[in-house]
């Protein structure tokens, strides 16, 4: 918030209907905010070989003074450490292009591949600062609650207190989950919309089973370490560690190697899109080094004697081989939250 007005913040659009939204929404009229940061893919890609302007593009023409998108898709880390450099340089009261062109050098410094891809549209006013610089000391805020997916606290996740809506969601989740009849749940959507969160209400709601995050690769080495690391099992440690293939060990293990008769794992594959790639269709589908890691995981979850279950959260929906002949997987589409869901969270 500056010393020219009030700020308002949108934390998701529905892109096809993104520019009437900002240009017609009445707590606007004719004050638009001094910048507008798109942190959302292609929102500075101008579409059909440069004849669509892109979305930065058609707000600056439509009146908003100062607009930042993403050139191409981009990394939830990379756009994450842009913001987040960008934000505390203007705070810190920078000019827009002096905080532009310090989150540059920081990308670069962290060899952050897409640092180029950030764009920055605009009418002039790039060298004012948005804000005045800090005065006097202001009193310390309340310590805000930070809640994680996983236990090594690589996945941020909203708090109970801060998730709206997603009731459906969850209903339909938690019966494909508890069905006899699947294997799991595939929660797939654009990055943003609250996947990862979705699967921390859903943990939280199945209490018998033992969650085992495994945050974007999948490999062999992953797994054998999570199991390893819960196990205070003399058997289930000697099954780890025996001499034959993968499938086989995990398959023994998730039925002879547990810590109680009731023990049940719920695989949780985060941000699984890091193990999927296009084809020449354009197409996701599996990279080849994760083929055999999931195939193990899913048979022999689908074999075991316990009702094991495996989660996966992913942008793109995850497609298996018509040749592997598993229990189903739900697949459910996350949406970007909208209406009455939408101004709860703002």
């Amino acid at each position: 918030m500056g010393a020219r007005g009030s700020a308002f913040c949108s934390r998701t659009l529905l892109l096809s209907k993104s520019v009437e939204f900002w240009t017609n929404s009445r707590p606007f009229e004719s004050r638009y905010p001094r910048l507008v940061f798109l942190s959302g893919c292609r929102t500075g890609q101008a579409g059909s070989e440069g004849t669509v302007s892109s979305m930065a593009e058609q707000l600056v023409r439509q009146g908003v003074p100062m607009v930042l998108g993403w050139g191409r898709p981009v990394l939830d880390r990379s756009a994450t450490m842009a913001a987040t450099h960008l934000y505390e340089r203007l705070a810190e009261g920078f000019s827009v292009a002096e905080a532009l062109s310090s989150t540059y050098r920081y990308l670069l410094q962290k060899q952050i591949p897409d640092w180029h891809l950030l764009r920055l549209y605009g009418r002039g006013g790039f060298e004012i600062p948005l804000v005045e610089e800090p005065g006097d000391d202001l009193p310390p805020l309340e310590p805000v609650q930070l809640q994680f997916l996983d236990p090594e606290r690589k996945v941020r996740v909203a708090t109970p207190d801060q998730f709206v809506g997603r009731r459906r969601i969850l209903q339909r989740c938690l019966r494909q989950l508890r069905s006899r009849n699947n294997l799991g749940v595939v929660l797939h959507g654009i990055g943003g919309v609250g996947k990862s969160t979705i699967a921390a209400r859903l943990l939280e709601r199945l209490p018998d089973y033992q969650p085992l995050v495994v945050y974007r690769e999948l490999d062999e080495a992953v797994l054998v370490r999570l199991l390893a690391q819960q196990c205070t099992s003399e058997q289930g440690h000697q099954i780890l560690q025996e001499n034959q293939p993968w499938l086989g060990r995990l398959q023994k293990f998730l039925d002879y190697g547990l810590n109680s008769k009731d023990q049940k794992f719920c695989f949780v594959l985060d941000d699984f899109e890091a193990n999927l790639e296009a084809d020449s269709d354009g197409a996701q589908q599996l990279q080849a080094q994760v083929v055999e890691p999931l195939r193990a995981l899913l048979e022999a979850v689908s074999k075991s004697k316990v009702a094991h279950r495996v989660l996966i959260t992913s942008r793109y929906d995850v497609k298996l081989p018509p040749d592997w002949r598993l229990r189903s997987l739900h697949r459910e589409m996350v949406p970007a939250l909208r209406g009455a869901e939408l101004q709860k969270k703002v």
